[in-house]
């Protein structure tokens, strides 16, 4: 039997009869049970509920208790993107870090509540453990991320040039987009429940917790059932509030400015700071752009692949190379680029050196012009490329949109 395939718009419908159906099984239980202290129905959770939302102390209790929450959920997201970055640039802080993350991770929540209240007030309980909760998901959705950056990528904004900033938004931060979305909104929820428990634990004054808590001091089932609900709102609401911030601009936006240049590994390499567009005016320039390698040589283990090797190129000289497969061409031109450190030897350029990979090396994320601009060529400029080579009308198009 063929599966029916489920619309946005029947999602909805099946999502709210699934809600009637449970409603009306809770009334039905609640008419069984015929009890308020053992169970309390959606009608009496309702009007509970709407008798707290007439009192002042219950928004005092909200706002405590989304205040503490929210400063221990930021906080801990915060310091998981920097560890996470640290992690990631620094080895050793990645297995410094490898056996505490584990631990916080691994521990129950109960065992950090009962420290926390030995060591800190009640007051500031909720912040900490929502930060304990959150911080190691963070961490370790953000730096699985870092490393499945394309190195690709990242090579070819090493050839171009592109700063540290240019890299972290429009290369690193769409690598990481798609684990950070997928673990925050679990974060929110475990935040939430984490921190109420710890308020029910520490009963801090202005908090949902401590207002839970006098509830089942009192046997107010139908007061309990309403805080709780309270939560779930809450909690849903953050949830859809982060998910907006969070994916509200799922591409980086167009590239302005232009690549700089800068040393790479031993080789040294002189580029002189000038957009694409100034490079392809100014080529017919015999003495524009020149490249010069000297005595380059490159070894991988006992294989040696370049030895002592030079060449001198100017503007408008054509070098050919028909060098047998595994012989150095790719290698030669790795360390020109910048992508290889030479065993010894000196690379020096002059000018903009420009470098074709053998494969597609494109920010999936943005579109062709984007693309153009990424590397130091301005808008018109970018738009009057594409209309030279025919494809202008698809200048918005992203690359996986183009043959």
């Amino acid at each position: 039997m063929k599966k029916r395939k489920i619309t946005p718009e029947n999602k909805k419908i099946y999502i709210f009869v699934s809600i009637i159906l449970w409603i009306i099984v809770w009334e039905v239980l609640d008419i069984i049970i015929s009890n308020s202290i053992l169970f309390a129905g959606p009608v009496e959770v309702i009007l509970r509920l709407k008798e707290l939302c007439l009192d002042g102390q219950f928004w005092n209790d909200v706002v405590g208790s989304l205040i503490r929450i929210t400063i221990g959920f930021v906080t801990g997201v915060s310091v998981g993107i920097i560890l996470a970055a640290m992690s990631y640039r620094f080895q050793v802080v990645r297995f410094l870090l490898e056996p505490p993350v584990a631990v916080i991770k691994a521990a129950p929540v109960a065992s950090f509540v009962v420290l926390f209240l030995i060591w800190w007030k009640s007051s500031v309980l909720s912040v900490a453990i929502s930060f304990f909760v959150v911080m190691p998901q963070i961490y370790i959705s953000v730096l699985k991320g870092l490393n499945n950056t394309d190195r690709q990528l990242l090579e070819m904004a090493e050839v171009f040039g592109i700063n540290r900033l240019k890299r972290i938004r429009y290369i690193y931060m769409p690598a990481v987009r798609p684990f950070f979305e997928g673990t925050v909104s679990v974060a929110i929820g475990l935040a939430w429940k984490s921190g109420v428990a710890a308020e029910v634990i520490g009963t801090p004054d202005n908090s949902i917790g401590g207002s839970l808590y006098m509830s089942k001091i009192y046997l107010d089932t139908s007061g309990v059932l309403a805080w709780t609900l309270v939560v779930i709102l809450l909690s849903v609401c953050f949830e859809r509030f982060v998910t907006m911030l969070v994916s509200r601009k799922k591409r980086p936006g167009f590239l302005h400015g232009r690549a700089g240049t800068k040393d790479n590994h031993s080789v040294r390499r002189q580029a002189a700071d000038i957009p694409v567009d100034e490079y392809i005016r100014r080529k017919e320039d015999d003495n524009s752009v020149s490249l010069e390698a000297v005595k380059i040589s490159k070894s991988f283990g006992d294989n040696r692949i370049l030895n002592d090797y030079s060449v001198n190129l100017k503007s408008g000289d054509i070098q050919v190379y028909d060098w047998e497969s595994g012989t150095g061409k790719t290698t030669l031109f790795r360390i020109i680029a910048g992508l290889e450190m030479a065993d010894t030897g000196e690379v020096s350029c002059v000018g903009r050196i420009a470098y074709i990979f053998q494969e597609d090396r494109l920010l999936p994320w943005c579109s062709a012009k984007e693309n153009l601009a990424f590397i130091g060529t301005d808008a018109d400029r970018a738009q009057k490329l594409l209309d030279e080579i025919g494809i202008g009308e698809y200048s918005e198009a992203l690359p996986d949109e183009l043959s």
